[in-house]
């Protein structure tokens, strides 16, 4: 399978100064030529690190601005807009913030519940004359996190975290963004497709028809054969290789 990314390009530094404009604060980049900026942004203290075709001093995901550079052609710019409009990074290069996000998921569960609205509807004749009133009670279901409710029905979920990136590739002269299928550990999908965003994660959950009491019994772990986990052992962006 050929791999879906665009080129590795070599990062320069420049000294610019700064003015504000407009459209808000911008750096004074007089470079005549096409590149893109390193944009940094601070979460749970890891630095995810990015590069856009923009000069303001913060991007409008709260990015900042940094005098580091890349030179790119005409069809280097055509895929860092694609890049820029999903607010796309480098998995690999920022793996330590998305292994972060791995090892802090954790499965939980929920639990069905049932409840009943009741409502008074009037019932009028022809000449749209009250004349009676009827009660409407329609009962309900719905999920919570209270395992002790006597509300509960017996049916319970398992809640995972599943993770997904994007490939940016060029089909006859035009670049597409493809999402990669819904993955257990982000290191199954990042060599195909791989740029991530923050928000690049789901949950998926499996349902489990369960008795009242055995309901108020169970916990993740009786269920952790539904999906498969991260090996967070493995703190490489290299999935090891299983025999």
């Amino acid at each position: 399978m050929k791999k879906k990314m665009i080129y590795k390009l070599l990062p320069y530094m420049i000294m610019s100064s700064l003015t504000l404009s407009g459209c808000g604060e911008t750096s004074e980049c007089e470079l005549p030529n096409r590149h893109v900026h390193l944009y940094t942004k601070e979460i749970n203290g890891f630095t995810i690190k990015k590069y856009e075709d923009n000069e303001h001093l913060y991007d409008h995901n709260g990015y900042q601005w940094n005098p580091e550079y890349i030179d790119i052609n005409k069809k280097d710019e055509l895929a860092f807009e694609k890049i820029s409009k999903k607010d796309l990074f480098d998995g690999i290069e920022n793996f330590d913030y998305l292994y972060n996000k791995m090892a802090n998921n954790y499965d939980y569960l929920e639990f069905e519940y049932k409840y009943e609205t009741r409502e008074i509807i009037e019932i009028k004749d022809e000449k749209g004359n009250v004349i009676d009133t009827k009660e409407i009670v329609e009962t309900h279901y719905d999920w919570h996190k209270d395992q002790y409710d006597f509300d509960n029905t017996g049916k319970v979920r398992l809640c995972h975290e599943q993770y997904f990136g994007y490939s940016v590739e060029e089909k006859n002269g035009k670049w597409y963004v493809e999402r990669s299928p819904y993955v257990d550990d982000y290191r199954e999908i990042l060599e195909y497709y791989p740029y991530v965003n923050e928000n690049c994660s789901t949950t998926v959950t499996k349902e489990h028809n369960l008795s009242f009491f055995k309901s108020r019994e169970v916990t993740p772990e009786d269920f952790h054969y539904d999906f498969g986990h991260p090996d967070l052992e493995n703190t490489s962006p290299i999935l090891r290789k299983t025999k």
